[in-house]
């Protein structure tokens, strides 16, 4: 599986997907390309465009939360990453909430008394804009 990130950036208080920089350019605070996430030191990561004319630009953002992908997808095809909160269990109308964490290890949800992903329900939040 190929690692792919998002980033929490925290000037912005917005995520930043691949191919989503469209609100990053210093001059008119837009731009938009093809591009990837490149995580660096804690709380920096590299933005890399690919333009059209095959050239590349480099942005660097500090104060970056860097959170990487599961390669899982909740039951509505939304994409898993570390810091999402999910619904989760076997009781339907009653499902568990838990915090995805990366411990080098691998993926795990916080809350869960299990030693795997347990049966993921939803994406029902990340840990950025759900304080509570």
């Amino acid at each position: 599986m190929q690692k792919k990130f998002r980033a929490w950036y925290k000037e912005k208080l917005k995520y930043i997907y691949s191919n989503e920089f469209d609100y990053l350019n210093d001059d008119q605070d837009s731009f938009t390309c093809t591009n990837s996430i490149v995580p660096s030191t804690d709380g920096e990561c590299y933005l890399i465009k690919h333009t059209t004319n095959s050239t590349l630009s480099v942005k660097w953002l500090q104060n970056c939360v860097i959170e990487q992908f599961t390669g899982l997808h909740d039951k509505n095809g939304v994409e898993i990453y570390e810091g999402d909160i999910l619904a989760y269990g076997d009781d339907y109308d009653n499902p568990t909430t838990g915090i995805v964490v990366f411990d080098g290890n691998g993926f795990w949800i916080v809350g869960a008394n299990q030693t795997h992903m347990p049966n993921i329900k939803e994406v029902i939040g990340n840990i950025h804009t759900n304080k509570e």
